[in-house]
């Protein structure tokens, strides 16, 4: 069986046969203005088209990583900015006595600042500045009263400690009402007692403790000094301590009367205002 013969590329009776078809069909007669302008735009918008979604794509790892960093930058600032939880701070003394003006605040965060009156309470972290005309007396709950001098700041870090700043204090702990020990701490020392009246005096570079009852010890370093009834202990940096006699009568301790908590006369005994006096 023969095959067939293998079609050339080239055939001179099949290409005849198209240029006959051709000029029975015709001249195409030419596209219009309007359709060229239709066909150019088209054309146009086709290409703007394929530009920008190259263009799209091109960009969206940069655009996706920009909209992650905005993310975290915008969490960051929420969360720096975000509204402080009010924290829970117990109450552990009261005024007794506000003479002038005395300025409370919180010395844990930013807060607002109030004016202290009588009978007003006192909480932990609380930091009480006295004017130069001002002072108060607080007490701790079942624990010592404090009377704080004019020019004074300090706060109260618990029931048992409080940090003076600068200024005077009185503290007065009876041990007959069992009033708890409390620790004064300041920048050159920490002074600690058990039932004792004693004043802490703080300016720069100097601390002078005094002691009208009872015993004090003042911790600093490696060093413990302690005092008692009638002595007094000025401690400077890379001084000497000075160690001095002072009088419960003597005129220095004439503030301390003044920022006295009133007595209470309802209900109280001779024996009790005897007591008062005394103190």
């Amino acid at each position: 069986m023969r095959a067939d013969p293998v079609t050339n590329a080239f055939d001179p009776d099949r290409d005849n046969q198209i240029a006959r078809l051709l000029k029975l069909a015709g001249r195409r007669p030419a596209p219009g203005v309007e359709r060229m302008e239709r066909a150019r735009d088209a054309a146009r918008a086709e290409s703007r088209h394929a530009l920008k979604t190259r263009g799209r794509r091109r960009w969206l790892p940069f655009v996706a990583v920009a909209a992650m960093v905005a993310g975290v930058g915008g969490a960051a600032w929420v969360w720096k900015n975000r509204t402080a939880m009010p924290v829970q701070r117990p109450e552990i003394a009261t005024f007794q006595k506000v003479i002038g003006i005395v300025q409370v605040s919180d010395a844990s965060v930013n807060g607002s600042v109030r004016t202290a009156t009588t009978n007003a309470s006192v909480r932990i972290a609380d930091r009480l500045e006295t004017e130069s005309n001002g002072g108060a007396a607080i007490r701790y709950f079942d624990g010592p009263s404090v009377r704080v001098s004019a020019g004074t700041a300090l706060t109260l870090d618990s029931t048992s400690r409080l940090t003076l700043i600068r200024g005077t204090i009185y503290v007065d702990s009876d041990p007959q009402q069992g009033s708890d020990s409390l620790a004064v701490a300041t920048e050159l020392g920490t002074v600690r007692h058990v039932g004792t009246q004693f004043e802490v005096r703080i300016q720069p570079g100097s601390l002078d403790v005094r002691v009208r009852e009872g015993e004090v010890s003042i911790e600093r370093r490696n060093e413990r000094l302690t005092a008692t009834a009638g002595e007094g202990l000025l401690v400077r940096e890379n001084r000497p301590v000075e160690r001095r006699r002072i009088a419960s009568s003597d005129p220095a301790w004439a503030w301390v009367t003044t920022m006295a908590a009133p007595f209470t006369l309802e209900g109280a005994t001779v024996s009790a205002f005897l007591e008062w006096v005394t103190r």
